[in-house]
């Protein structure tokens, strides 16, 4: 079928732009994981703003459809999308951006699994995520700046 990968039954072109900018399309979605995987796609497609919007509106099936573990797995993600947003993947992230990730591997922390946030988004252990979901991030907590305060305890004389 023109527009599909057979593998995944996904269509091959950006849905989540299409439900992402009208809301009155989003019931026509079959259930909480075609928003979800919307939402998915635009984290891949570096669209946060959107992708939080979409988490968001997956959520709020995922809640009708009284189905828990996907719920907390979406709010994993959009806990995600609002630190990728804040730019806790940049270069230097911000105080607010290190917390968001904090938190975001807090929440992965209490995950059995959870789809990874990169296609082709496969169900992966969730332990396996933390502090790997950003690289970048880990990088700034690891490494800090030569002129920061340290904070070890002083050597026993």
């Amino acid at each position: 079928m023109p527009g599909h990968d057979a593998r995944s039954r996904w269509p091959a072109w950006p849905v989540w732009r299409l439900l992402g900018r009208h809301d009155r399309l989003c019931w026509l979605a079959p259930g909480g994981w075609t928003l979800h995987r919307a939402g998915l796609e635009a984290i891949a497609d570096g669209a946060y703003g959107e992708a939080e919007r979409l988490l968001e509106r997956a959520a709020q099936r995922y809640r009708r459809e009284l189905a828990v573990e996907p719920l907390a797995r979406c709010r994993v993600h959009q806990r995600m999308a609002h630190a990728f947003a804040a730019g806790a993947a940049g270069p230097a992230p911000s105080p607010e951006a290190l917390a968001l990730a904090l938190d975001v591997d807090r929440a992965l922390a209490r995950l059995d699994t959870i789809e990874s946030p990169a296609a082709p988004f496969a169900r992966v252990p969730a332990r396996a995520l933390l502090a790997r979901w950003c690289a970048p991030v880990a990088v700034a907590v690891e490494s800090p700046a030569d002129d920061a305060p340290d904070h070890t305890l002083p050597a026993a004389a």
